[in-house]
């Protein structure tokens, strides 16, 4: 283990041991998962895809419950969004799938395919501003919630990595098919190099 830790956020940490999406918005990050991204990249000294998240957390989890035991205990409640998070996925849902109706029973030159088209892109900015919105408030409840924690554990906690024989990479296409076994892989076979009509260049 590292003799000087790094420090990182008691949300940063419960999310890992929880399981649940606790880290703050702050510290000129734009999303909630850039401090899970952050905290797991150091504990194994890699640059994780989204993928390998899942496999990468469950071996990590134990490491940080061992500095932290109290945090073994910790549940995090349900934050309730009345409905408004499935409704806005309905929503996008139903303006894609009239969209392609339109395109397969009028074609693409036509001027409902132009209005099905715009409509489908309204609910696309509408969705992104919708789940912004509800991922600000969402980290709102947290922050809340995560203060008696502050207040008895403190802001910011250390952290090691864990031992390098202990890190079991992960292909992240495997580690993606083991989330949706049915997901549909398209492979690019790389080409050889075409030869250059003007031949080497030296810097």
């Amino acid at each position: 283990m590292n003799e000087v830790p790094k420090q990182f956020h008691i949300g940063d940490i419960l999310s890992i041991t929880t399981d649940r999406l606790v880290s703050p918005l702050s510290e000129g990050r734009t999303h909630p998962m850039d401090g899970v991204y952050a905290i797991l990249n150091y504990m194994v000294g890699d640059s994780l895809y989204t993928s390998q998240l899942p496999h990468v957390r469950g071996q990590c989890a134990p490491y940080l419950i061992g500095l932290y035991p109290w945090a073994e205990h910790v549940v995090v409640p349900e934050w309730d969004d009345n409905g408004r998070w499935d409704a806005m996925k309905t929503s996008l849902e139903e303006a894609r799938q009239q969209f392609w109706r339109v395109k397969t029973r009028f074609g693409e030159n036509s001027p409902q395919f132009d209005v099905a088209q715009k409509q489908w892109f309204d609910a696309i900015d509408m969705e992104e501003l919708e789940r912004n919105h509800l991922i600000r408030l969402s980290c709102d409840f947290c922050a809340q919630w995560l203060i008696p924690y502050i207040e008895q554990y403190g802001k910011y906690l250390d952290v090691w990595p864990i031992h390098h024989e202990d890190y079991k990479y992960r292909d992240p296409i495997q580690a993606a098919l083991d989330i949706n076994p049915d997901l549909h892989i398209i492979e690019f076979p790389l080409e050889p190099d075409e030869p250059s009509d003007i031949g080497d260049i030296s810097w």
